[in-house]
């Protein structure tokens, strides 16, 4: 029995009733991540300025750039601020002139570029009518670059070099002209870069990156920017196809098939779209899967949903903006319009329009992911072009919703304009390539198993595999809408079934077949089998067809002993079935046991019961593009057009017709062919019905028929012409073939004619063929983790299930139930090519910025599950985030004064008072406290102060706080300026004595002592014991928490001097059953209970392992009244209670008193350490970090949504003790 991989497995428990996956919607989240903007839009939308530094500080070449670009305060609050409003900003651009050898050099750049924040756009070479032509191109290109560069907040702002040539740009000296740029660019001082445009490649670039350090044009790396630029703009195009509710076969005319162009056609035709393409060359056009239009010449008058301009700038003319049929406008091109009337036009007569800024923004981004990480080089390409993706259409989906709004408020501005510079950045958010890291954490999904095409072998492979191994998670990734899709070899509702093989092997396959489709059936409660009986008749010298020939399957029938009936002859047979017309010398063979599948609804059956399961997800629409492995690691990442990165140990691949698509990632390829095979539909003649049957005759005579129903019954061919055999699904053509048809009609004429009429329709579909017809199921040399069924060869559907099984058992290293050796990836001739392909390095991309203290930083081996401080070193984190544990603290002043009147201190007396606070954190909620307890003491006594807590405590924030160097959110004075007050800490925990005996005159713990020594056990469903329903779990935490409450009183009344007194803030559960986060109020919600439910969202969306979500139990107890007196009992331990009492406090943020943030806030400061330390040391940490930077956005997402049923209001017992 196969066992899963401990960090992958997940129960079924555990993933019902929760969300499949996390939407790309969530992902796309991460693109507007800490943006506040208001939302009206008025022409004078303000944007923040940005800091200008001085143009001496000139940027180090970026091969040593510095990852950090922050302007200190210091120097920001000492320079010219840019304007505040946007118009403004747009237009402040200049272009400067340089004259050259053979041309003028045109640099339009932002007036605030920097070498913090330089200019960045292409060099554009051309040949212009005018010099003011040229300058003014080079403006408005500045001027878009900047509103582009805005939109994302690249790091970057407005830049473009126009190169007006005077000679023929094909016999332009372009080695000559990078020199002249070089120096161009280096008496900029590093505040502008450039990469490629119009007639400059990537030669070009790669020479001026080799003198010039201000280069952005992805050298060194194998990600294509145009290709970037394309698959942003294909995100616009199809959020804006959802926006118009537009079919997935949407008309869209590409206008302008460059490289971004033609990419752009490649990614719509595989997404279903109908695409029109033209250029000026027009070879170009021609672009597979297209049709070319560049015989039209009035491009305004086709009939098409999107217009997609990806040439030069100002194709939408006035007259064009008149004519245009299509409903949208969206493209890469820069500058569409020819004017603002233009513009103006189109939008009265209702074309939706989506500045360029925001759709072609591929490359810019790319840039800004060169620019935020050093090493991004080593990047894999496709994930580079999701994030591009993912980016975009986040943009594209915020710029279409305030168009809504501006629609709808007369008082909002709708000029295009307004509405792009509304939906721009804040300057002062992170750079768009900073959220890479933070994006592919939240994309990945770790799976035990993916599937691969949720045709019959993928579905069969997944629902044998949630019998077999259940626990097992997986995922079944289908490239279209759902399973059996119609361009897939398992579409349709019917197969044959039968027993009637010339070999054996296949035979008896079948019998063992039936029993497991037996059991499917019984399993789903559906019918998918119908018994028809099947004639074979024909040639009885036809040799071994594809499909076996009569006599061969008579011989085998007869040693199996099966039932069978024998038609010597064709009068024989026509007796049997008057409406057919066979000829005399056919001979016939009848299995009556055996009838068709449905075979969409088997697939659609095996899938459902796989997700029955628990641990089975299908995802649609999810087309692989890319599988890889990364050094160090034998796991398999598999990333989809949905944007999702899966990370599996087992991989299957079930494509069919797409296998060596996939296999290529591998470096694999398999010698099959993809045939184009037709099938059609007939009518029945009235009164008749047509037999289960299948034709044997030489030269392409393989034909069949299905039993009709309602009228109409299926007859297809089992051959294909050479002409309809192809190497691959790029090559093929779904198109029917009119003579193919006919010939299918004759036979039916001559053989069936009494029993069909005429053809209703006829399709075709793709069959994976090998050349000596077997199928290929194996796992792939070097790669033992991955198996595969391909190559069904047209007749593989009837033995599903035990296709399925095998790969099942592959998949758990077990024999398969069958003999799979004839069907052997290594057989002779079947591997066409195999190259070894290298790993990638496992962490592809450096953080963008030095990372904040977290618990992935602290060894887990050296303070175990307990509490881990949050947030940047020295900067006071825990103080400014938890405000109310001021209000925990100050709640104890009447203790404080019986503690302080209980040590009998004469007026006079000058003895020196030690206060030990334990579980301190930075301190600063203790601070006032310490000042009020000072304010009690005679004036000649001093005050020692010793602050306890972990060794990896954030003591430099307690010590900037004490000394006035940190603000508190809660006004005090410093510590130090009491003269009188003396303080220290100790990097031990109180699970140990930690001050000498006998030393102690008031001890005090405020909301620490809940968390325990030890790891008790993990609970699993829940993240706390206070939901906890496990009671051998719940009772091993009492356990703990009873002999931890006993050390820590026990070491206390080491510490304290008799008569010396005792003040702790406890949580715990009151006897009304309240505790931290839940007050038992109607409709109110609890807050572990909603950090439960993000965390099992994120295990249902395969983010985390089961493992790791069974690892998120708090180390922490909450002790009832019982509890706590317990230590005390009979004074036991030295001490005596002098009083317990419950005190409830206000969540200051909850109930939409603070915002959503500020919660979410509060509680992170003391949870995000369990979440962090429950994620695999496998992951990076800047991987820990993303994915529970996402747990808590999930969590702030509820608050925001439903504020006022949100809080974290606090539950103490208050307890004062005093030593015997």
């Amino acid at each position: 029995m196969y066992t899963a991989t401990s960090e992958m497995c997940m129960t079924s428990a555990q993933a019902t009733g929760v969300r499949t996956q996390a939407s790309r919607a969530e992902r796309r989240s991460v693109a507007r991540k800490g943006v506040h903007r208001a939302r009206t839009v008025c022409k004078a939308s303000a944007v923040p300025g940005e800091s200008v530094v001085p143009t001496a500080q000139v940027a180090k070449p970026k091969r040593n750039r510095p990852i950090a670009r922050v302007v200190p305060s210091s120097v920001a609050s000492e320079l010219t601020l840019a304007p505040t409003s946007a118009a403004e900003r747009l237009k402040d651009s200049q272009v400067k002139r340089f004259e050259m050898e053979e041309g003028t050099l045109y640099v339009g750049m932002n007036n605030y570029c920097t070498s913090v924040k330089p200019g960045n756009g292409g060099l554009r070479v051309r040949s212009y009518d005018t010099a003011e032509e040229a300058e003014s191109e080079a403006q408005a290109l500045c001027d878009a670059m900047t509103l582009k560069h805005a939109a994302y907040n690249t790091g970057f702002t407005g830049a473009k070099l126009v190169f007006d040539s005077k000679v023929d740009v094909s016999t332009l000296n372009k080695n000559k002209l990078m020199k002249e740029v070089a120096r161009t660019l280096a008496s900029e001082a590093g505040c502008v870069y450039t990469g490629c445009d119009i007639n400059t490649t990537e030669g070009d670039m790669e020479y001026l990156d080799s003198i010039s350090p201000f280069v952005l044009a992805g050298i060194g790396s194998t990600v294509d920017t145009n290709k970037a630029t394309a698959d942003g703009t294909f995100a616009a195009v199809v959020r804006m196809a959802e926006k118009l509710k537009l079919p997935k076969d949407f008309k869209i005319f590409i206008q302008g098939c460059g490289k971004v162009g033609t990419f752009l056609a490649e990614s719509l035709v595989k997404y279903g779209a109908t695409v029109y393409t033209a250029d000026v060359a027009e070879e170009r056009a021609n672009i597979k899967g297209c049709i070319n239009m560049c015989h039209v010449e009035d491009f305004a008058a086709l009939e098409v949903d999107i217009f997609s301009p990806n040439a030069i700038a100002g194709v939408v003319t006035v007259d064009v903006a008149k004519r245009l049929k299509a409903k949208a406008i969206v493209g890469a091109a820069n500058v569409p319009f020819r004017s603002e009337e233009a513009r103006t036009i189109a939008a009265d007569r209702g074309i939706f329009f989506v500045p360029e800024y925001i759709t072609s923004a591929g490359a810019i981004i790319v840039d800004s992911m060169e620019w935020c990480h050093d090493d991004w080089a080593t990047l894999r390409p496709s994930v580079a072009y999701a994030f591009c993706y993912d980016m975009v259409y986040a943009k594209v989906g915020e710029y279409l919703d305030m168009c809504d709004e501006a629609a709808g408020d007369p008082s909002m501005s709708a000029d295009w304009n307004d509405i792009t510079v509304s939906v721009c950045e804040p300057s002062e958010s992170v750079p768009v390539g900073s959220k890479l890291r933070e994006w592919i954490g939240c994309a990945t999904e770790h799976r035990d198993v993916v599937v691969i095409g949720a045709g019959m072998a993928g579905t069969a492979a997944a629902y044998q595999l949630s019998k077999l191994a259940p626990g097992t998670t997986g995922v079944v990734l289908e490239a279209g809408e759902k399973p059996a899709h119609r361009k897939g070899s398992s579409f349709g509702d019917s197969r044959m079934f039968r027993q009637m093989y010339s070999d054996p092997y296949f035979s008896e396959l079948q019998s063992k077949s039936l029993g497991l489709w037996s059991e499917l059936e019984a399993e789903c409660g559906t019918k998918l089998l119908d018994v028809n009986g099947l004639l074979f008749y024909g040639a009885a010298d036809t040799g071994e067809t594809v499909e076996g020939s009569i006599p061969g399957a008579l011989e085998v029938m007869e040693k199996r002993g099966l039932p069978h009936k024998f038609f010597e002859k064709g009068e024989d047979m026509k007796k049997a079935y008057s409406s057919m017309s066979p000829k005399e010398d056919h001979i016939g063979l009848l299995e009556e046991t055996a009838g068709s599948i449905n075979s969409s609804l088997a697939c659609e059956e095996m899938m459902r019961m796989a997700e029955a399961s628990g641990d089975w997800k299908l995802r649609t629409n999810a087309r692989v593009l890319d599988v890889w492995q990364e050094e160090g690691s034998e796991k398999y990442h598999v990333l989809t057009s949905s944007g999702t990165i899966f990370v599996t140990d087992k991989l299957v691949c079930c494509a069919g017709a797409w296998t060596n698509n996939i296999l290529g990632h591998l470096g694999v390829e398999l010698d099959m062919e993809v045939w184009k095979v037709h099938w059609g539909h007939y009518k029945l003649k009235e009164g008749k019905q047509s037999p289960q049957w299948f034709h044997f005759g030489k030269d392409d005579g393989l034909f069949y028929g299905f039993p009709g129903k309602d009228g109409i019954a299926k007859v297809g061919v089992d051959f294909s012409p050479d002409k309809d055999r192809f190497a691959s699904m790029e090559e093929y053509e779904a198109d029917t073939d009119e003579s193919l048809a006919q010939q299918i009609d004759g036979f039916v004429k001559e053989q069936w004619g009494e029993t069909y009429a005429e053809r209703v329709d006829m399709v075709t579909s793709p069959y994976t063929m090998t050349k000596d017809a077997m199928f290929v199921l194996d796992t792939v040399p070097e790669h033992p983790n991955v198996s595969v069924f391909s190559a069904g060869n047209g007749r593989a559907f009837k033995f599903g299930p035990m296709l399925g099984r095998a790969l099942a058992n592959l998949v758990m290293g077990d024999e398969p139930s069958f003999d799979i050796a004839p069907m052997t990836m290594r057989r002779d001739g079947l591997i066409k090519s195999q190259q070894k392909v290298p790993p990638i390095p496992a962490t592809p991309i450096a953080a963008a910025a030095p990372a904040a203290s977290t618990s992935a930083e602290t060894k887990q081996d050296s303070f175990g599950r307990a509490h881990v401080p949050f947030g940047e070193v020295g900067a006071a984190q825990y103080s400014k985030l938890t405000v109310g544990c001021f209000d925990v603290v100050m709640n104890t002043k009447d203790l404080i004064d019986e503690s302080v009147k209980a040590l009998n201190l004469p007026a006079d007396s000058t003895r020196n008072i030690r206060l030990a606070d334990f579980g301190a954190a930075d301190g600063g909620p203790e601070m006032p406290m310490v000042h009020y307890l000072k304010s009690l003491l005679p004036p000649g006594c001093d005050l020692e102060v010793c602050f306890e807590d972990q060794p990896n405590n954030d003591f430099t924030s307690l010590f900037y706080l004490a000394l006035g160097i940190e603000e508190s959110p809660v006004p005090f004075p410093p510590l130090s300026s009491d003269p009188g007050i003396f303080f220290s800490a100790i990097g031990r925990s109180f699970f140990d004595q930690c001050l000498p005996k006998n030393s102690v005159d008031i001890s005090t713990s405020f909301t620490a002592v809940h968390w325990l020594s030890e790891y008790p056990t993990e609970i699993r469903g829940s993240v706390h014991q206070t939901l906890s329903t496990d009671a051998p779990a719940n009772e091993r935490f009492s356990a703990q928490a009873s002999k931890d409450w006993d050390t820590y009183l026990k070491h206390r009344t080491t510490e304290l001097r008799k008569g010396g007194q005792g003040v702790v803030a406890a949580f715990g559960v009151s006897p009304s059953g309240s505790y931290l986060g839940w007050n038992g109020e109607a409709g109110s919600a609890n807050m572990y209970g909603e950090l439960n439910g993000c965390w099992d969202e994120m295990l249902a969306a395969g983010q985390i392992s089961a493992t790791e979500h069974a690892n998120a139990t708090f180390c922490s107890y909450y002790r009832s009244e019982e509890e706590m007196r317990a230590g005390f009992t009979g004074e036991r331990l030295g001490l005596r209670l002098k009083s317990l009492e419950w005190r409830p406090i206000t969540c200051p943020f909850g109930r939409g008193l603070g915002s959503p943030a500020e919660l979410v806030g509060t509680v992170r400061t003391w949870s995000n350490s369990t979440f962090e330390s429950a994620l695999d040391d496998v992951r990076a940490p800047e991987e820990k970090k993303a994915l529970v930077d996402h747990l808590y956005e999930k969590y702030r997402l509820r608050i925001e949504a439903e504020p006022e049923r949100h809080h974290m209001d606090y539950m103490h017992a208050y307890l004062h003790f005093e030593k015997c």
